[in-house]
């Protein structure tokens, strides 16, 4: 799924909340009516996990990858 306005996507108006955000994922993954694994990456990953933490019917995993140095 490609975030509102990013990408290829339209952008749809001036509301790019995180409330938004949540509503667009949550109704792309209604419209799937199947389980999904979520990954997200950086506002992606809030957006998912506020998404899952919300309304995790739909959701049968969840990874957000970080990023980090290790030496």
């Amino acid at each position: 799924m490609v975030r509102r306005g990013r990408g290829h996507s339209d952008a749809q108006g001036a509301d790019y909340s995180l409330h938004t955000e949540i509503g667009d994922l949550r109704a792309w993954i209604d419209h799937l009516e199947q389980p999904v694994h979520l990954v997200g990456w950086s506002h992606g990953g809030t957006i998912s996990l506020e998404n899952a933490a919300q309304d995790a019917r739909w959701i049968s995993g969840y990874l957000r990858p970080c990023a980090s140095s290790v030496r």
